[in-house]
């Protein structure tokens, strides 16, 4: 079932990518095909971009955004500006250096949640997704 939704979900990205605001439009930068990670999930956010950029990862496990980067990360989901996408777990505001933030994946009703840094909404470089099975 939840492949199922997966794939579903990949074709409505497919298919409307181009109309959406996030810096990552298709769904060939959805990063390799790696199984989701078992390891405790860690997003770590430096001045290049978020590391990992795309994280996969099972649906009820929480996410760590960890910011090592010299300035503050406005942390929001898509779709910008008004961030009310299907990700509102996302929306975690300013996280200065140095400060981690946790957010509980726990919503069976989306696969992909697109993030970016709101001080450059615009910069893939500064963006990510979590895709979750």
């Amino acid at each position: 079932m939840r492949r199922r939704r997966l794939w579903a979900v990949l074709a409505g990205v497919t298919l409307v990518g181009g109309c959406t605001d996030s810096p990552i439009r298709s769904t060939n930068d959805l990063g390799p095909a790696l199984p989701a990670t078992v390891l405790p999930p860690i997003i770590t956010l430096r001045a290049s971009g978020p590391d990992p950029q795309v994280l996969h990862i099972y649906e009820g496990r929480k996410v760590t955004f960890r910011n090592a980067d010299s300035r503050v990360w406005e942390i929001y989901g898509d779709v910008h500006p008004d961030h009310k996408g299907p990700c509102p777990e996302m929306n975690l505001g300013a996280l200065a250096p140095g400060e981690s933030r946790e957010v509980l994946a726990s919503n069976a009703f989306y696969a992909l949640c697109f993030y970016h840094d709101e001080s450059a909404p615009s910069s893939q470089a500064r963006a990510g997704l979590i895709v979750f099975y």
